[in-house]
């Protein structure tokens, strides 16, 4: 009697973890399938939006108005370039004003 209790038993863990594992397969496929087709239609709509802003930008880019700049001759002589200042000396007070850490046997 007790052996068939446990046979009995074994056979029921058995068929648990069956149904249990089929349940995870099922469970699991469905989950995927369901966020492939969420992020499928999200991916379209917004693969779709970025290519129409891209179009919108190059269009937008070949329509964009330039300025001619300057004709030759007619600069204002303020508007030129100054010459730039000469170098500074090296402010040789600033090098001791940071302590350094000098590492023993160097």
């Amino acid at each position: 009697p007790r052996e068939s209790k446990m046979e009995e038993f074994k056979a029921q863990q058995e068929l648990n973890e069956s149904l249990h594992d089929m349940v995870d397969h099922i469970v699991d496929n469905a989950t995927e399938n369901l966020l492939d087709s969420f992020f499928n239609s999200r991916a379209e709509s917004k693969t779709a939006e970025q290519v129409v802003e891209s179009i919108y930008q190059a269009v937008a880019f070949q329509l964009l108005r330039s300025d001619p700049g300057e004709v030759k001759g007619k600069l204002n002589p303020s508007w030129e370039a100054e010459q730039e200042p000469p170098m500074c000396e090296i402010d040789r007070f600033a090098r001791g004003v940071i302590p350094l850490r000098h590492r023993p046997g160097t």
